[in-house]
């Protein structure tokens, strides 16, 4: 038997895994662990729809590879799904592995993530035109936000998050977005922070409220272990309203990096503090502290 080992999570990543919204957008600090919340993601898509086909947006393969992919992977690492067993990187799955196979089978696998239940991940780069041309995708993935260009995205990407509804109807994340990035410092990098607006909180209340009654009901099935029947049948219908919900919320979450102060340490945010405050501000300060001097 398999040793069970503990993962944390901060509430930064609590929060929007267990609201699990079609379509997330995260407006992170860095170091608040956003490959944890993509990686997780993309692992509940994988799961909830064998053989769909996931968009993974990046400006470039080279980035992708080199930055982005490995931290997303190293988390799938540590719960388990190894490498060339459970996911293959880069290269066609072969026969004895005796995967399922994927819906539609990509005609190269040097830019797929390749899962056992037949999905699939595909990198989409932007630095090369046209490659997401011909794709029927099931989900889009964006990390590094603030780096992806929005009209490319508008004009060859999203349209085509559509297609396989027959196979996925009922999975509430079908067709849906996840985006995660730090605060952008440009106007152009900022198009994912507009979604915001489009929010609607009042949904997002609801979700809340039900994912809270779905864990009181676990707890009193627990306490009450002859109602065994009846709690399930309440959790059947929580889970029914749930869905309804999730497929139609955008979740818009601002975390800034002091939520993972525990990884972090208070030692490199104090430093962050003090090395990332700008010569303008310093100025400021000084000036401020001079005049309470002379006043005194």
């Amino acid at each position: 038997m398999a040793d069970t080992q503990k993962q944390y999570f901060n509430d930064a990543q609590l929060y929007p895994l267990f609201m699990s919204p079609r379509d997330f957008v995260g407006e992170m600090g860095r170091g608040t662990g956003k490959g944890l919340i993509d990686a997780s993601r993309l692992l509940q898509v994988f799961q909830s729809m064998p053989g769909s086909c996931t968009g993974f947006v990046t400006p470039s393969y080279k980035k992708c590879l080199t930055t982005t992919l490995p931290s997303m992977l190293i988390h799938l690492e540590r719960w388990g799904y190894k490498r060339d067993v459970h996911y293959t990187v880069g290269k066609k799955p072969w026969k004895s592995l005796k995967w399922k196979d994927p819906i539609f089978t990509p005609h190269n696998w040097e830019n797929c993530i390749g899962f056992y239940n037949g999905s699939v991940c595909q990198m989409i780069s932007q630095d090369r035109e046209g490659s997401s041309n011909g794709l029927s995708l099931d989900h889009i993935l964006i990390d590094e936000a603030k780096l992806v260009d929005y009209e490319k995205l508008k004009n060859e990407t999203f349209q085509t998050n559509r297609g396989n509804e027959m196979y996925f109807k009922k999975c509430h994340l079908h067709h849906g977005l996840t985006i995660t990035c730090d605060t952008a410092t440009t106007k152009k990098g900022s198009w994912f922070m507009q979604m915001e607006s489009k929010m609607d909180k009042e949904v997002v209340k609801v979700i809340e409220g039900l994912v809270y009654l779905k864990w009181q009901t676990k707890q009193r099935m627990k306490q009450h272990p002859k109602r065994y029947d009846y709690y399930q049948s309440e959790l059947k219908r929580i889970d029914r309203d749930l869905y309804l919900l999730r497929k139609n919320c955008l979740l818009y979450c601002r975390y800034p990096s002091i939520f993972n102060l525990a990884v972090l340490g208070e030692d490199f945010i104090r430093r962050m503090k003090r090395d990332l405050v700008s010569t303008p501000t310093l100025l400021r300060l000084c000036r401020s502290c001079l005049w309470k001097e002379l006043a005194v």
